[in-house]
């Protein structure tokens, strides 16, 4: 059992054990936002939350993130922003939700928190299955960045030498000879620059498109973990499936992440240890 769902039994045990075995003849069907069909007493969805609908608003991933513009970059996190506001909506009116659901009484019924215990097993179960698609992702993710972090640093030591030199000659008086040399080294530049970050990129932009997709297979899964009931009581402590639109959210944040600046720029690794090396030579000058 998981940490979450654990809390979640704690909590329905300590209610139990103070409220009386009389109030289990309330009305159920008002607890929750409950509705019942064929007897059966379902959950009704905040109508500001759908699963499906939110995820087929995300932005697709763009052809070009590895040498995109500033303007390209801001006109797609704009579209986030919208993703952004809407799941924000809808998890303050999930946090009021599981706030009425705490302060509702739970009649102590033995026989109830065994049925609740074994629903709990099953819905583990299931959310095995949730984690079985979304933890190869996260861990690909994770993966990349590793990978980035760890070619950072070589491309550093592969460019130091050729920014020490620009920074020299951006110092010197303006020559024929100097500007040649300067388009020369901007070029060398940028072309490591690009060629690493377009690997990285690159693996990003997949897993970034297999999370839509994979994502989209999670519907069935989510909708089960997000109304799993027994008795009229909800097994799961806030929502599966806004969670996993919050994590898909903050993965797209990273879309353009490993683009490439523009020809001659640079980069901000590329400039703290610049800044880093002349404030070396400035302090070794001083007297």
């Amino acid at each position: 059992m998981n940490q979450m769902n654990k809390f979640n039994f704690v909590i329905i045990a300590m209610l139990c054990m103070t409220h009386s075995y009389g109030e289990q003849h309330s009305d159920l069907s008002m607890r929750d936002g409950m509705t019942t069909v064929n007897g059966t007493l379902l959950i009704q969805n905040n109508p500001d939350y759908n699963y499906l609908r939110i995820l087929r608003s995300f932005p697709s991933i763009p052809e070009n993130t590895l040498t995109a513009s500033p303007t390209d970059i801001e006109r797609y996190k704009e579209k986030l922003a919208i993703i952004n506001e809407q799941l924000y909506d809808c998890e303050e009116a999930e946090k009021e939700k599981q706030r009425i659901r705490d302060n509702k009484s739970v009649p102590f019924d033995l026989e109830k928190l065994n049925k609740i215990d074994a629903a709990q097993k099953e819905w583990e179960e299931i959310y095995d299955q949730y984690t079985a698609i979304t933890m190869p992702l996260a861990e690909n993710e994770l993966d990349i960045l590793h990978q980035w972090r760890e070619g950072i640093d070589s491309l550093i030591k592969l460019n130091e030498p050729l920014n020490y030199e620009l920074v020299e000659l951006r110092s010197q008086p303006a020559s024929t000879g100097n500007q040649q040399r300067k388009k020369q080294l901007e070029q060398q530049i940028y072309h490591n620059r690009l060629k690493f970050h377009k690997e990285v990129d690159e693996r990003n932009r997949k897993n970034l498109q297999k999370m839509l997709q994979e994502y989209e297979k999670l519907a069935t899964i989510v909708e089960k973990l997000d109304n799993f009931m027994v008795d009229g009581y909800r097994i799961a402590s806030g929502s599966v499936g806004l969670t996993a639109l919050r994590d898909l959210y903050q993965s797209m944040l990273r879309t353009y992440s490993y683009n490439v600046e523009a020809e001659g720029a640079m980069s901000p690794f590329d400039a703290v240890q610049e800044m880093n090396k002349m404030f070396q030579r400035k302090s070794k000058d001083t007297p």
